[in-house]
């Protein structure tokens, strides 16, 4: 054996600016304390192959391929979706760092430290992995292979809260930020278990989503919101700019809110507030919803915000 590597990449989650981080309005992400692990042996100078092994977060192997590293096509696979966007994913690599995967044979695993299907970013960690491993911008990486704002791949490549947003030409942008501990304390994630491709949601509303760029009133009033949440200095203005958000976007955008989908009525001081993709993946409550709806989360995986999220 010539050398090993790790490398390592939290997941994440979007508090708010979901959808509209493609148009150019900030979002806010923050990365969590589980993450996706990647280990590199390079076993040989000789040959031109990576062979790629994928892991749950229950050490069982779901996925694996030989890629040649020649042509970047699959040799063998039991997934061709998958070994497709990976080798995708380490062309592009190759395209900006010439020295990467050089001639040799390569063994790589990936091993996911949380449940793929709880929507904490499988795919974005995997391309702050491939960046690192390849000491490249991950932000070509991302929009390349699996498009969107790039904000999940950012924050788990940055690996800290952030502010991000999309400047002239799509030109990535971001700043640190952090949330107060002391508001989110009543805060849960409740983990629904169906997975949302971000990729079909956000084509599904590509064209509600340009309607909206394209009209400067309705821009403002969203920016107006967004930065409203981003003064919040309580529990209260925090979870009250949520709501409105949450509210206002539905409309705009036509979607139904977490609230229609479990069928459930707002609580006074209640949150209840999907995070990234609406429809499945990750819900936002806060112990109001928790105790009155307790027949509704029960059933789901939950975990306390503080003790998941990092907030600074």
């Amino acid at each position: 054996m010539i050398y090993t590597q790790t490398y390592y990449a939290p997941g994440k989650v979007l508090l708010a600016g979901e959808y509209t981080a493609l148009i150019g309005l900030e979002c806010f992400a923050l990365p969590v304390n589980s993450g996706h692990l990647l280990q590199v042996w390079k076993i040989s100078d000789s040959g031109n192959a990576v062979f790629w092994s994928s892991y749950n977060h229950l050490n069982q192997k779901w996925f694996e391929c030989e890629i040649n590293t020649q042509d970047f096509l699959e040799k063998s696979t039991d997934n061709s979706t998958v070994s497709g966007r990976l080798c995708e994913l380490l062309q592009c690599a190759k395209a900006q760092n010439e020295q990467f995967l050089g001639a040799g044979t390569y063994r790589v695993e990936s091993k996911l430290q949380f449940n793929q299907v709880y929507g904490l970013g499988s795919s974005s960690s995997l391309v702050a992995l491939v960046a690192n491993w390849a000491n490249v911008d991950f932000k070509p990486l991302q929009k390349q292979v699996f498009g969107g704002s790039g904000y999940d791949a950012a924050v788990c490549s940055i690996q800290k809260p952030i502010v991000y947003w999309l400047g002239a030409n799509e030109q990535a942008n971001w700043s640190n930020w952090k949330l107060d501990k002391q508001i989110s304390a009543d805060w849960s994630l409740v983990f629904i278990g169906k997975k949302v491709n971000s990729r079909f949601a956000i084509e599904n509303l590509k064209q509600n989503l340009e309607t909206i760029s394209n009209e400067p009133m309705m821009l403002k009033q969203l920016d107006k919101l967004l930065q409203q949440f981003k003064g919040a200095n309580t529990t209260l203005e925090m979870e009250l700019s949520l709501e409105v958000w949450q509210g206002f976007l539905a409309q705009a955008l036509g979607l139904p809110s977490a609230y229609i989908d479990f069928n459930i009525a707002p609580v006074k001081g209640g949150l209840c507030k999907y995070l990234g993709a609406w429809g499945g993946d990750i819900v936002l409550v806060n112990d109001i919803i928790l105790q009155t709806y307790a027949n509704v989360f029960d059933k789901y995986d939950k975990v306390k915000w503080n003790d998941f999220v990092i907030n600074e």
